[in-house]
């Protein structure tokens, strides 16, 4: 269960840089998922796409602090 929480904590932190990088509206799946190492369909079914993971990022950031 940790090693699952590590991944989708690592793949959150990922997009969030592309996303700071380089615009969230530049930014594709098939890139977050390249850099996180997993397949599309992976982001597909763990968020549902981009504002999904947008989502899971704010939302995370929010419990943080």
């Amino acid at each position: 269960m940790a090693d699952r929480e590590g991944r989708r904590h690592l793949l959150l932190h990922l997009a969030a840089a592309l996303f700071a990088e380089r615009g969230y509206g530049k930014v594709s799946l098939e890139m977050i998922a390249r850099e996180a190492h997993v397949a599309v369909r992976t982001i597909y079914v763990k968020f549902g796409g981009m504002a999904g993971i947008l989502k899971a990022i704010i939302e995370d950031e929010r419990d943080y602090v």
